[in-house]
């Protein structure tokens, strides 16, 4: 064969495979989803989702739209700002059922979210009344003001109680100083966990010449029967965290009732959450990471070797679970089913009982 002729199959061969590489690459660019982060984002509604903290591009509008609802966390108390890493994000994503290989991440890595309403001056309102039972009346007034503040600022804490629950100790010195009659005109402080101890915190009020003045209170919560009820509704097949409820009193404790924030962990909805309802425990179930039928990535640890292939599931599982897959290596009769033990989305490894395990 001569050399002309050799050189231009040689040059007919790397056509071919540039071409190869430029489909490659346009099926990898229209098969992913792009999440662009902003710096800084305002929430209009209760909940953070991923349509408010960044751009999603996709070639399937329906893929970005679905992408956006995703519910990220609850949004930040009026006046308040919290910030959200990507590796949040990316965390919420995955337990949300989404391949993050078919997402690609862009912009800044830290996201700075406030609420787009902010709270009102701090109010005054003063009253001057000859009559002790009319200065009384408006002292109660005034104090249920206060117990409604420090019920918000328990709330920012995570713990969720009436305002009849809170006691305060406020000394008599101090008493006149209680004069406005609305909870914003109350700026709470102080305090650590756990919320449900005694408090000492520290409130801040304008007096009659409108001077900023600050008082110490004793607060104490009384105790009683509390169950989580979601912040929100949540949607049935929603992965559950403890972002997502909080913790309420109950006139009545039932046996089936979620009490506590590790019941929620690793788990979904079986069907729609109503937001103040308390949660009872059929209404959860453990996250599916492997469906039925769906293509899974299969780990096997030897001697310090990894080896990876990919099989069938034969039949759903959730976190730690054992299931059945099937190896899609090709042999003349049908392979012989392998018990693994699920790890992640659509990933697991040989589990160390199964008698192909070595």
């Amino acid at each position: 064969m001569s050399s002309t002729r050799i050189e231009k199959q040689r040059n007919w061969i790397g056509r071919l495979l540039a071409g190869c590489l430029v489909c490659c690459c346009l099926c990898s660019l229209a098969t992913a989803a792009t999440v662009q982060f902003k710096s800084h984002a305002n929430i209009q509604g209760e909940v953070v989702r991923l349509g408010d903290v960044a751009e999603v591009y996709d070639f399937n509008p329906q893929v970005a739209e679905r992408l956006k609802q995703i519910i990220l966390r609850p949004a930040p108390a009026a006046g308040l700002k919290i910030r959200i890493s990507v590796d949040e994000v990316r965390s919420r994503l995955k337990s949300s059922g989404v391949n993050m290989l078919a997402v690609e991440m862009q912009g800044s890595t830290q996201i700075e979210v406030a609420s787009a309403s902010a709270p009102g001056p701090i109010q005054q309102v003063s009253y001057t009344q000859a009559d002790p039972t009319a200065q009384a009346r408006q002292l109660q007034q005034a104090v249920k003001a206060l117990k409604q503040s420090i019920q918000q600022y328990l709330q920012a804490q995570q713990l969720s109680v009436k305002p009849e629950q809170i006691e305060l100790e406020i000394s008599r010195q101090q008493l006149p100083l209680l004069k406005h009659f609305t909870p914003t005109a109350y700026h709470v402080q102080g305090g650590q966990a756990p919320w449900t101890a005694p408090q000492q915190l520290k409130i801040s009020l304008l007096d009659d010449q409108k001077s900023l003045q600050s008082i110490l209170v004793n607060v104490s919560v009384k105790a009683g029967p509390t169950a989580l009820v979601p912040r929100y509704q949540i949607p049935r097949g929603q992965s559950l965290t403890r972002d997502d409820f909080e913790s309420i009193p109950v006139d009545r404790l039932t046996a089936t009732m979620v009490t506590t924030y590790e019941e929620l962990e690793g788990k979904e909805a079986v069907q729609p959450l109503a937001a103040g309802r308390p949660v009872q425990q059929n209404q959860m179930k453990p996250i599916v990471l492997v469906r039925r039928n769906a293509m899974v990535k299969v780990f096997v640890n030897s001697k310090g070797i990894q080896v990876r292939t990919l099989c069938k599931a034969l039949k759903e599982g959730s976190q730690g679970e054992v299931i059945p897959v099937e190896p899609q290596w090709k042999t003349k009769t049908r392979p012989t089913p392998i018990n693994v033990r699920v790890t992640g989305v659509n990933e697991a490894v040989v589990d160390s009982g199964d008698s192909l395990a070595n």
